[in-house]
């Protein structure tokens, strides 16, 4: 049965992201093999994975490389390190400003005043951008940061 997972900010091929986020990692090459295996035992090819931005920095054969190996059919909510012509190129299925279905919104900031109607109807307000447990005490929202979910896409089940 297809599922869809969420997550954000992967940051794959971005060493400094393991020292400005305190990640528990001794390089790129660890971290990001460590979050393509996390990835992929949870997804299946069938699955769906919207991710919330800021996928991966580095040269575009390296991350067109990385997106291949990772399962699932994968939709983008762009970031602000993320570029469409490079996200075209990797290969995501669709390419977002924000991503709103059965409820559930999506954005990289967790800013609701970006799409107030939308959320105002929502059941769940995910978004990534802060890496951190910061509280925004924005009622009914959930970050979708790496760091803050095991390095692991979730679902909302």
């Amino acid at each position: 049965m297809r599922k869809i997972f969420f997550i954000s900010d992967n940051h794959f091929l971005h060493t400094n992201i393991i020292k400005y986020c305190n990640r528990p990692f001794s390089s790129c090459k660890e971290m990001d093999d460590f979050m393509i295996a996390k990835w992929n035992s949870v997804v299946t090819d069938e699955d769906v994975v919207i991710h919330g931005g800021d996928f991966a920095l580095g040269s575009m054969p390296l991350a067109r490389r990385i997106f291949e190996q990772l399962k699932g059919n994968k939709i983008i909510v762009m970031g602000n390190h993320d570029r469409r012509k490079r996200l075209t190129e990797m290969g995501f299925t669709s390419i977002r400003q924000f991503w709103y279905q059965n409820g559930i919104l999506v954005q990289h900031h967790p800013n609701i005043n970006d799409h107030p109607e939308l959320y105002k109807e929502c059941k769940i307000f995910l978004y990534g951008h802060t890496h951190t447990n910061e509280k925004f005490n924005i009622p009914k929202s959930k970050s979708m940061c790496v760091e803050l979910n095991n390095y692991t896409p979730f679902t909302l089940e």
